[in-house]
């Protein structure tokens, strides 16, 4: 930061840019020149935040225009600051070690150090690296980062505007957070570096490799992003027939492949390009204020180079074998066929030179397996030797593609690998001329693999919730997995396992024809997840939960395992009878009912009472129809004499009774009702039972008019007398035809006949009326 009159004016410059990792992204702030009075001629001020009323964090110009900043030197003025008025700077220089001071507010102590260490130094180069264009907040976000690698942060002034300690310092909260990042990165990526590279050249070969390709920072990461140029020089190019290639560094080492040309040595030359400093370049000089503030230079970068030799001596004869399986997938007990396709590393089969024909070579295939899950592919299968099930021969006398005859067959699941080979040992007279070839052992292409077939057997069983609902409990078992299925994790183009088998709850209507694949337009009402591996597995009621408004159908749980590299997909059938539960819905009791009566008589008027008890679905009805039949004979329940208004009871249990039916005014009959409850698609829940005890009732006719009893004139009273009432006998006398007289009573016994035989008969009518219940 430059001082101005009685403040601080900052001068300091950031702008990361995208030259070696992929940066935190800044605001998209503008870059611009700070229009702030300077003194010495041809210093200006920068890209940067200007903040309070003459302060200023961001890049100092000098007049051929290289961009500075404050390296770490807030206690003295630069030569762009308006109380300098003349002075002059050094050339910028690189340094071993860093004096710093913090840049604090006016009246606070700053913090002082000396910067030696090799790797802070290179955070500070590499910090300013990233700087060459920056934006405002970029430009005042490197000075204060590189405070931080001085250690003088503390205290500082962007440390107390990040704690909202600095009135004017608001307008750089979003510099200090960008100068943490910097920092950060800084820490990981900054150097000094290291280029790396390294030629493995086998013996009496024509085929090598540059390994180790990259850049390492000082922290050991490999710094991504820098381009570079890789050089060959000697009898050596690389598979494309050049001797130079330009990319990229990358997170990791790369390697590229190469071919020798003859004998001699190779040399591989790399250039890495726009790599930061191993330590920053700083400018020092004088003002007529005293000394001037130390600068940093921004944007600087440099190249970084390294070299590595093999020697390569001229190969023989040598055949290539690009190899490929037939099938990728075959079943158990199927011909495991290797495809080989046959060329000459030179582009030219040799021939014998008596004859003119082309030589014969002998290759060989190995068969290996089976193996639960591929490998990454390796050049040594000492590992797999116990693994060999057998070997094909194929003789090849030029390029071509040849085909090994299926002899050998995979007795059981797994992967089977083909390995090609061509040893000199084989090749009779030809073996000092020849030089051998190995393919690589577990080549994808070379892969072959009978999967393993699952079996999912479940058995749903509908159980009561606590909540008073209803759930499915499924018992799942699942076999004929691998027994470590689960744990590949995929290898080539080989998919890693897949880790879960899904099983999904649908609801199939009643009235909708349940065949297989009726699930497919269904969406799943509950879908639960058990591991994909061999083992018993219960998903609980509560997981699967019937939904009782939906009314009556089948629950179908169907189970599907997505399949992956070795194991094949499967999925269980949506109309299989274990893995089904229907709803069981409350009960549903009926009473027929004669209103206002005791008895049902011609005239008469009935109701039913529907007694729903338990749960029902929402939208329920019931429907009440009313049949009538002989006396005596067989309920018949054919053709309803009468439909009671639909009871619209929905999901609610209770009594509820029918609108009453008055009956005939003549007919002795039975009448009985016939309940039926449906769900809200008019589905049946519960029908009635014709002829159901509780639900019928007989007419009775009524009894017979009695005549009026006939009575002697009246006798008058005598008059009234102590004497006894003599007993009154009522036995009829041995002459019917001869009625009882009573002692002067007047009374005619004849007369209490028929009232006697009235009441009898009243009293058995009322055991006629026949309830069935």
């Amino acid at each position: 930061m430059v001082k101005a009159t009685f403040a601080s004016l900052i001068a300091a410059a950031v702008a990361v840019s995208t030259l070696m990792v992929p940066p935190v992204q800044a605001e998209p702030a503008p870059t611009h020149s700070i229009s702030i009075p300077q003194a010495a001629p041809g210093w200006s001020f920068g890209e940067g935040i200007s903040f309070g009323t003459k302060n200023f964090s961001g890049v100092v110009r000098d007049s051929k225009g290289t961009k500075y900043t404050c390296a770490a030197d807030g206690g003295v003025y630069s030569l762009a600051s308006s109380l300098v008025s003349n002075g002059s700077m050094k050339a910028p220089k690189q340094v071993n070690s860093l004096k710093v001071v913090g840049n604090v507010p006016a009246g606070a102590t700053p913090k002082k150090g000396t910067v030696k260490d090799k790797k802070k130094l290179g955070q500070m180069a590499y910090i300013a690296s990233l700087a060459g264009k920056p934006s405002d907040v970029d430009a005042a976000a490197t000075e204060a980062a590189i405070a931080r690698v001085g250690g003088v942060y503390s205290g500082s002034i962007w440390e107390k505007a990040a704690q909202g300690k600095l009135k004017t310092g608001k307008a750089l909260k979003p510099a200090v957070v960008r100068s943490g990042e910097l920092y950060a990165q800084a820490k990981k990526y900054a150097g000094p570096y290291k280029a790396t590279l390294k030629i493995d050249l086998p013996e009496n070969s024509s085929e090598g490799t540059i390994r180790r390709i990259g850049l390492t920072s000082a922290s050991g990461k490999n710094v991504p992003g820098h381009p570079f140029e890789l050089k060959l020089s000697g009898p050596a190019t690389f598979v494309d027939g050049t001797t130079s290639i330009k990319d990229k560094t990358a997170s990791s080492t790369q390697k590229i492949d190469i071919r020798t040309t003859g004998d001699g040595k190779v040399t591989a030359t790399l250039v890495i390009k726009d790599v930061a400093d191993s330590r920053p370049w700083i400018s020092k000089g004088t003002s007529d204020r005293g000394r001037a503030q130390n600068l940093i230079v921004l944007g600087k970068k440099t190249e970084i180079s390294a070299q590595a030799k093999a020697q390569s001596t001229s190969p023989m004869f040598e055949p290539q074998i690009a190899t490929e399986v037939k099938d990728k997938q075959v079943g158990k007990g199927d011909p495991l066929v290797d495809v080989l396709n046959v060329t000459s590393k030179s582009g030219t089969w040799p021939f014998v030179k008596k004859t003119g024909e082309p030589i014969t070579i002998r290759a060989k295939v190995d068969v290996y397996g089976p193996f639960s899950s591929p490998r990454a592919e390796v050049k040594d299968g000492a590992e797999f030797a116990q693994s060999l099930i057998g070997t094909y021969s194929v003789d090849v006398n030029g390029e071509g593609s040849y085909q090994t005859d299926g002899a050998i067959t995979a007795p059981e699941e797994g992967f089977y690998f083909f390995q090609a080979r061509v040893d000199p040992k084989d090749q009779g007279k030809l073996s000092e001329k020849i030089t051998a070839f190995t393919s690589p052992f577990f080549e994808a292409s070379e892969t072959s693999v009978v999967q393993w077939q699952p079996s999912i057997v479940s058995e749903a069983t509908a159980k009561a919730l606590d909540d008073g609902g209803v759930g499915i409990r499924d018992v799942i078992t699942v076999s004929g997995m691998p027994e470590d299925h689960g744990d590949f994790g995929g290898v080539s183009d080989w998919e890693a396992d897949h880790q879960v088998i899904v099983h999904s709850l649908y609801f199939v209507p009643a009235g909708t024809e349940h065949t297989e694949g009726v699930t497919e337009d269904l969406e799943a009402l509950a879908t639960v997840e058990t591991p994909a591996a061999n083992g018993e597995y219960v998903i609980e009621a509560d997981q699967f939960p019937m939904d009782l408004d939906l009314g009556v159908g089948t629950y179908q749980v169907v189970s599907e395992f997505a399949g992956d590299a070795r194991v094949v997909s499967l999925k269980t059938s949506d109309i299989e009878p274990s893995e089904q539960a229907k709803p069981e819905f409350g009960t549903v009791r009926t009473e027929a009912q004669v209103v206002g009566a005791d008895t049902l008589t011609p005239e008469g008027t009935i109701r039913d009472t529907v007694i729903l008890e338990g749960a029902f679905p929402k939208g329920a009805y019931t429907d009440v129809d009313l049949y009538t039949w002989e006396a005596g004979g067989e309920p018949v329940c054919e053709e309803a004499i009468w439909t009671a208004e639909r009871i619209e009871h929905g999901n609610e249990a209770g009594e509820y009774h029918t609108d009453e039916y008055t009956v005939s005014d003549s007919e002795v009959a039975v009448y009985g009702f016939v309940e039926r409850t449906y769900d809200q698609n008019g589905n049946p829940i519960s029908t009635g039972e014709c002829g159901a005890e509780s639900e019928t009732i007989q007419v009775v006719a009524p009894p017979a008019a009695t005549p009026p009893p006939t009575t002697a004139p009246a006798t008058p009273l005598p008059p009234a007398t102590s004497a006894p009432i003599a007993p009154v006998d009522l036995t009829p006398s041995a002459s019917p035809s001869t009625p009882a007289e009573l002692p002067n009573t007047g009374f005619d016994a004849k007369s209490l006949i028929p009232i006697s035989l009235a009441l009898i008969c009243i009293g058995s009518i009322a055991f006629l009326v026949v309830r069935r219940r």
